[in-house]
């Protein structure tokens, strides 16, 4: 049997992951003494509240033994895994995962380093399980994924770059472009970093600024699954659907950024993941 493994940075929920045959490995949040499992032990909504207080609170990788966990059951059931991970520039997930692959020792494991976080990982792990659906093998589907991991894109309007400077996913410098009034910040993840592309100033300046960096630079893979992603209020969501529906692109599905990555962005943020052709 092949097994689709990845961390909880990509955003499915338990129920979701569980419907799709996907295993998850959560990312830890830290909260003083206290350690939170993503998805699990702590919830989005709770974890807004605890940002509200000005809770001080971080991310942690998995462990290995996380990981060694269900390499030692692939092994032992003779399965197959392909483990589709977060961007190890981000994380020290990869890490962890590759250091339990050597652990386990002779085992059908294949680690893939998505260079990507949170939906446009999503979306990769949700082309490896149609594939294994269709029938493909595992190199098959590996190959596949490391050609549209150059194709998947992500640009966001994030509220304020305060958590992702905090966080210490962005530099001060590049963090100072969100600190004039109303100035919202339009990111991607270039390189499997977080990287500013442009900002504007108030909401619809943003949509309008964060369609510009799309067109300017992409074209949207409109026959591949495109998701809006966002943080915290669902409404700022629906603005940009209207609005790139407007545009002639229509996104159905939507999809919340979990506690691992909210701890970085903070509420207020919005974007969408796509493939480029």
């Amino acid at each position: 049997m092949l097994r689709i493994i990845t961390d909880s940075s990509s955003d499915f929920s338990l129920e979701e992951s569980l419907e799709k045959g996907c295993e998850l490995v959560p990312l830890k949040i830290i909260e003083e003494d206290r350690i939170y499992q993503d998805r699990i032990d702590l919830t989005v909504e709770k974890l807004y509240e605890k940002m509200a207080e000005g809770k001080d609170l971080k991310t942690s990788q998995p462990s290995p033994n996380d990981f060694l966990k269900i390499f030692e059951n692939v092994k032992d059931q003779n399965d197959e895994a392909l483990v589709l991970i977060l961007s190890e520039e981000l994380s020290g997930t990869y890490q962890s995962a590759m250091i339990a692959k050597e652990m386990v020792g002779e085992a059908k494991i294949e680690i893939i380093n998505t260079n990507q976080v949170t939906i446009p990982q999503k979306l990769l792990v949700l082309e490896a399980l149609k594939m294994r659906e269709e029938g493909k093998n595992l190199n098959e589907i590996i190959e596949k994924i490391e050609i549209l991991k150059e194709k998947v894109k992500v640009v966001a309007i994030i509220d304020t770059l305060d958590y992702l400077v905090k966080g210490g996913r962005l530099s001060k410098t590049a963090g100072f472009a969100g600190t004039l009034i109303d100035l919202k910040p339009i990111v991607t993840v270039k390189d499997g970093k977080v990287a500013v592309i442009a900002k504007a100033r108030g909401k619809r300046k943003a949509l309008e600024k964060l369609w510009q960096k799309i067109e300017s630079e992409d074209s949207i893979d409109t026959e591949m699954p495109m998701i809006l992603v966002y943080s915290g209020n669902k409404d700022y969501a629906y603005q940009l659907q209207t609005f790139l529906g407007e545009k002639g692109i229509q996104v159905e599905t939507m999809n919340p950024i979990g506690c691992a990555i909210a701890v970085h962005v903070g509420p207020g943020a919005c974007g969408l993941a796509y493939f480029k052709k």
